[in-house]
C-alpha cells in the first residue's frame, strides 16, 4: 500500500495576487525605499490599517443596525 493512502489530505488555499494587487504592492515598496521606511515601521502602519478598518466596521454595523430598528 503506497505511503499516505487512506490518509486526510488537507488542502491550502493559496491565493494568487491579481496584476492590481501586484502593481500596488511594487508601488508601496517604491514609496518605502525612497521614503528609507523599514519592516517595523510597516508593522506600525498595519496595525494603524487594522484600527481603521475596524472603525469603518463599527460604524458600519452601526448604521445597519440602525437601520434595521428604522424598519420594524
Amino acid at each position: 500500500m503506497p505511503a499516505g493512502y487512506g490518509r486526510r489530505m488537507d488542502l491550502t488555499v493559496i491565493e494568487t495576487p491579481t496584476r492590481q494587487q501586484i502593481a500596488a504592492e511594487h508601488l508601496i515598496l517604491s514609496i518605502c525605499i525612497a521614503n528609507k521606511l523599514g519592516a517595523a515601521d510597516l508593522d506600525r502602519l498595519a496595525h494603524r490599517l487594522a484600527q481603521i478598518d475596524a472603525i469603518a466596521d463599527a460604524r458600519t454595523i452601526g448604521i445597519n443596525h440602525e437601520h434595521y430598528l428604522s424598519c420594524n
